[in-house]
């Protein structure tokens, strides 16, 4: 049985879900199926334990939550899994601020805009303060190396082509202090019922720098990165333990009057 649904799991797990797979995340049943599966052994084809419902034959990955360090990451990426349910994107005006409170002052919101460095929309507190000034309006493209932009740019518009997250680790430069370790989220959204309009993120350190709003970062370093998001995953989990910086700054998004977000 085990190698049964090993097998029928492989056959319909996406190419870079089944990547994922390989380095260690885990493939679940689909919770809707009446029939009980024991999780046998590790299966040969995809490098981790794996349930498939036999009579529906859909699965549920965790491989989003696999990646991801940072606790604000965890809380967005679990609230856009939320809302898109079946669909494969979420409609910007879904989104639910108070669902996310923990994870506000990292977070974001930007316009899908190739020729523009995709500009931001709203901006959480923490992440303003980590380059000294309100964010609203600036490239999230110019924020980085001049040798990482076009892969950043790439990285955007895979994520809204294909409907999937993005996770990466980010390096981020400051002067007079050693560097400081981010990770960032990018999630597509639908705005008015239209796609390539709107992403969702956010971005924060991994351990909260002691000059946090004093000293901002002067350009940002593109490390690995992993897309997320190919599979649906169960509404109701947990988010893991991870890093929760302290309150240095008073959490929220900095929100500006100008149009619609």
């Amino acid at each position: 049985m085990a190698s049964d649904a090993c097998a029928e799991v492989v056959a319909s797990t996406p190419p870079i879900a089944k990547e994922a797979s390989q380095k260690g995340a885990f493939i679940r049943e689909n919770p809707s199926c009446d029939s009980e599966i024991t999780v046998g052994t590790p299966c040969a084809l995809s490098g981790g334990e794996a349930q498939v419902c036999p009579a529906v034959g859909r699965i549920r990955s965790d491989i989003g939550f696999y990646w991801m360090k940072h606790s604000s990451s965890q809380i967005i990426f679990r609230h856009w899994n939320e809302l898109r349910d079946q669909r494969a994107v979420p409609e910007r005006a879904d989104v639910d601020p108070a669902q996310i409170r923990g994870a506000l002052a990292d977070s974001f919101i930007l316009s899908f805009e190739p020729k523009g460095g995709h500009q931001f929309r709203l901006a959480g507190t923490r992440l303003c303060a980590l380059f000294g000034h309100e964010l609203k309006d600036t490239s999230l493209v110019s924020l980085w190396r001049p040798a990482d932009r076009a892969a950043l740019d790439k990285l955007i518009t895979t994520a809204v082509d294909d409907s999937i997250g993005v996770v990466a680790a980010v390096t981020a430069s400051t002067d007079g202090y050693p560097d400081v370790d981010l990770e960032l989220l990018l999630l597509p959204l639908k705005h008015g019922g239209k796609t390539h309009l709107r992403l969702i993120g956010s971005m924060a350190p991994l351990v909260v720098p002691h000059w946090l709003g004093v000293q901002p970062v002067r350009s940002l370093a593109l490390g690995d990165y992993r897309y997320i998001g190919h599979v649906v995953m169960p509404p109701r989990l947990q988010v893991a333990p991870s890093i929760q910086p302290p309150d240095r700054v008073k959490h929220g998004l900095a929100v500006y009057d100008g149009g619609r977000s």
